[in-house]
């Protein structure tokens, strides 16, 4: 087996593989046929990773500061961190669903839009109710300029509700209080980290 190969099995939660299946018989498969059978096993194990991951997967609320950021950074950003969580076979919620209409704010505000979807009391009953339904929290504060109030109070209900709380943020980050590091199970210090931990708690991996 190549170390490409081995890589990529592992970081698929995988490990080193002894037997496949194949037309209902067992073949052990020796390093020197790797190479021919590769491609196959690689693409049969993958398959059968993604149909776990349908049948079972966690449910993720994801939060970050809002207010201050324009439409295109927020929007960006839960896009890209959704697509990512979700190829870990995450069920994602973020606060931005049914919001397509604040594409266009220059800078989103703290309070009082008046369509039907983002009205303060429908944003704050959403957000409550994903939280809810998540099994993990992932908060994300890095480079935050000012403290997200909403993210805060995400942050309290997943506390009081028990739920996994991952958290990112630096040493000097302006979230850096006795309550939100108590409130947090697990604190990294950069994205990556955090999502590799994610990665792994949802494949199961070691």
């Amino acid at each position: 087996m190549n170390d490409a190969f081995k890589y990529e099995l592992s970081k698929d939660g995988l490990g080193l593989l002894k037997y496949v299946t194949l037309s209902d018989s067992f073949y052990h498969v020796h390093s020197n046929e790797m190479s021919e059978l590769e491609r196959w096993i690689h693409s049969k194990l993958l398959a059968e990773v993604q149909q776990t991951r349908i049948k079972n997967p966690l449910n993720i609320y994801c939060a970050h500061p809002i207010s201050g950021y324009s439409a295109d950074e927020i929007f960006d950003y839960y896009t890209n961190i959704q697509t990512t969580l979700e190829s870990y076979g995450y069920n994602v919620f973020t606060p931005l669903y049914t919001k397509s209409d604040l594409r266009t704010e220059i800078k989103f505000k703290e309070l009082d839009y008046r369509q039907p979807t983002s009205t303060n009391h429908a944003i704050y009953r959403r957000d409550s109710f994903m939280v809810t339904q998540a099994d993990v929290i992932f908060a994300n504060f890095l480079k935050a300029t000012h403290v997200s109030i909403g993210s805060m109070m995400e942050l309290g209900w997943a506390s009081y509700l028990h739920k996994h709380t991952i958290l990112v943020m630096e040493k000097d980050n302006i979230h850096r209080h006795a309550f939100v590091m108590e409130a947090a199970d697990i604190i990294f210090e950069t994205q990556e980290e955090a999502m590799e931990y994610l990665r792994k708690l949802s494949l199961k991996e070691y």
